[in-house]
């Protein structure tokens, strides 16, 4: 639905974000939509996994928003709002106000719109459109002619997500999204199919033969049988049609991704997790989050890893992703409502 025009949507954006991405040099349009039709992003759905979760389960919602957080702000400082978000309980602060104004109130366009780019894809105001989306909510958009981001679910994992939460951020998705489809590509059955759709998820198991035989029989007992085991991957996306078994791409979600749904054909995966978790909480306690004070006067980019990308400095690109789960430390998860 078209907006009612405004007399300068430019004023009511981030000054930050029109001048990196130089808004103000392309045409726009501004209308209004519902929030969950721009559920583009990934980490969009680390928001909403904290949104639903934060009161029954307060440590698990900050792990998986914080690390999806931190792939876009490793030190917890969001470049051109550092006086806004200039830590990590900040941000919880925040985007805890931002819930609970939008649980009884409606987006006001008077005082701030979200820009997105031609494919939808915000490029501010995700918290907003999270807690919007959650209430099923509207929201005014100025909308560019160009593509900006692609923050799908491979960008975060580059940046150092655990596998744990991106399961756990991908199952998410999968609850709330209506056009989610599953390819599930077996050993022998002719490699990686055609994907009509923008991929949402890939995952991906090596597995022995009996691991392998009753994921089969839990999914789809006509894939090839095979002794040995072998490589399988499940391919969900976002179907172009628009037309999908929600029943079905649930049930298989729930077995591939939650850790109910590995443990009832993959033995190893309680006792992976019993070790995984209790290391990442020993990390989160060294002192490892670099304070933004020291780091004030330097010039760093908005993401550290372009930045040692092009230092062409590979041993400090292996550090970086070997540290970066470190960044969110204990306190933060367990702070009080």
């Amino acid at each position: 639905m078209i907006a009612e025009d405004c007399q300068d949507p430019l004023s009511l954006l981030h000054s930050y974000f029109v001048g990196t991405h130089r808004l103000d040099e392309m045409n726009y349009e501004v209308v209004s939509l519902s929030a969950r039709d721009l559920l583009r992003r990934f980490d969009l759905f680390s928001k909403l996994f904290y949104i639903r979760n934060r009161k029954e389960h307060p440590r698990l919602a900050r792990r998986v928003y914080l690390e999806n957080l931190r792939a876009l702000v490793p030190f917890g400082v969001e470049w051109g709002k550092e006086n806004e978000k200039n830590s990590f309980s900040k941000f919880i602060e925040v985007f805890d106000y931002l819930i609970d104004l939008f649980a009884v109130n409606e987006f006001d366009a008077s005082v701030s719109i979200v820009p997105v780019d031609s494919n939808d894809v915000l490029i501010d105001g995700a918290h907003r459109v999270a807690a919007l989306a959650f209430y099923g909510k509207e929201v005014t958009v100025c909308r560019f002619e160009r593509p900006v981001y692609c923050f799908d679910y491979a960008y975060f994992l580059e940046r150092g997500m655990s596998r744990y939460v991106a399961d756990l951020t991908a199952l998410e998705a999968i609850y709330w999204l209506d056009d989610v489809n599953v390819k599930c590509i077996w050993p022998l059955s002719g490699g990686d199919a055609d994907i009509d759709g923008e991929i949402l998820y890939v995952r991906e198991f090596s597995l022995g033969g009996t691991a392998y035989n009753r994921l089969r029989e839990s999914i789809d007992s006509s894939a090839p049988s095979i002794a040995e085991g072998g490589r399988v991957k499940f391919v969900f996306f976002r179907d172009s049609d628009g037309i999908a078994d929600k029943e079905r791409i649930l049930r298989i979600a729930e077995i591939v991704l939650s850790d109910e749904g590995r443990a009832g054909w993959y033995s190893s995966s309680r006792i992976a997790y019993k070790i995984a978790i209790p290391y990442f909480r020993l990390s989160d306690k060294l002192r490892a989050e670099r304070k933004f004070r020291r780091f004030r006067k330097m010039m760093f980019p908005h993401h550290l890893k372009d930045y040692l990308e092009k230092c062409g400095n590979k041993y400090l690109l292996f550090l970086y992703k070997k540290l970066s789960p470190m960044w969110v430390r204990e306190k933060y998860l367990n702070e009080s409502d």
